[in-house]
């Protein structure tokens, strides 16, 4: 009795490590996650709501499926923590190699990452390291004249005073 009780909490422990791990790479997953169009969503408040609802769902991280990765994004104004999300092929640094680059090479890469390799040479801040412009969302309502086909009186509003 005593043996099955030991393995019970220990089963319970192992599910509560797992399942927490899972959490962890799931919050990693949802910093600034992009859609289709190429916008990003700031996640900082509902990731852990959704997070902790999908885990308990049974989602699970599969490395062997993955095909992009978070890489850390330096640039001013850009808030801390912010990510760009890679191919799993690209380098976690893309100027691992600053130190055997040449000029010309440094020349030749995109404003983001040349203003990044100059600084880390000790050069002088360049316009090149963009300004956020923050975050932006199109809106976008349309509104539709239908019948109200339900009768479901005024007691879903929630408004104090109307008879329930």
């Amino acid at each position: 009795m005593f043996e099955k009780l030991k393995a019970d909490i220990e089963g319970a422990r192992e599910a509560k490590i797992e399942s927490d791990l899972a959490m962890l790479y799931m919050l990693g997953d949802l910093r600034y996650p992009v859609s289709q169009d190429g916008s990003v969503l700031d996640m900082t408040y509902f990731g852990p709501l959704i997070t902790w609802h999908l885990i308990r769902c049974g989602w699970r991280n599969d490395p062997e499926k993955r095909i992009i990765k978070p890489r850390k994004v330096t640039a001013k104004g850009v808030i801390k923590g912010a990510v760009e999300w890679v191919s799993v092929n690209e380098p976690d640094d893309p100027l691992a190699d600053l130190p055997s680059m040449t000029m010309q090479d440094v020349q030749q890469l995109p404003p983001r990452l040349r203003a990044e390799a100059l600084r880390r040479m000790g050069g002088p801040e360049t316009p090149e390291l963009p300004e956020n412009p923050g975050w932006t969302v199109a809106t976008s309502m349309r509104i539709q004249d239908a019948p109200d086909t339900t009768n479901d009186g005024r007691r879903w509003t929630g408004r104090k005073g109307v008879s329930q």
